[in-house]
């Protein structure tokens, strides 16, 4: 995800990000022991530790630790876009989309518009992108691979 210095002043939030169109914030505790931290407006790739407010909207915000900075060659750091086709999704019942690319061999982003456009389709308020991590301690109503469709169950497996 993309990292910013907090121009807040006021805030306690010292490294924020926009890119799961929900604010999430970097763990002040990590802050506290890291050895490298994010310059702003670096890609890192994150862990997601927690969702504070949880199935409330663009209430509370994401807790994440930076794992590993994304590498950077010629000015343009090593991402790739996202799109339809490349990817599973899982709505959760907390209103967030996972969206697991095909293959985990690289560090992939989706654009904000798509994040934005995903989310106003499946009625949700945040977009997150799973690189192989386990997902953060979540309320799961629905089992994985499940869609909710008019108060039925309709299995995504074949």
């Amino acid at each position: 995800m993309k990292l910013f210095s907090n121009t807040n002043p006021e805030s306690q939030n010292k490294i924020i990000s926009r890119s799961l169109l929900k604010i999430a914030a970097v763990d002040r505790e990590w802050l506290e022991t890291a050895t490298e931290t994010p310059k702003h407006g670096e890609f890192w790739l994150c862990d997601i530790l927690k969702e504070t407010a949880q199935g409330r909207g663009l209430k509370g915000l994401f807790i994440v630790k930076p794992i590993k900075p994304i590498p950077v060659v010629d000015k343009s750091p090593q991402i790739v876009h996202l799109i339809p086709g490349m990817y599973t999704e899982e709505v959760l019942d907390t209103g967030v989309v996972v969206v697991t690319p095909h293959r985990q061999d690289r560090n992939w982003v989706m654009p904000l518009h798509h994040k934005s456009l995903l989310a106003e389709l499946r009625g949700a308020h945040a977009v997150v992108v799973n690189l192989g991590g386990d997902l953060w301690p979540l309320k799961r109503v629905r089992p994985p691979g499940k869609v909710i469709n008019d108060d039925k169950d309709i299995s995504t497996d074949e």
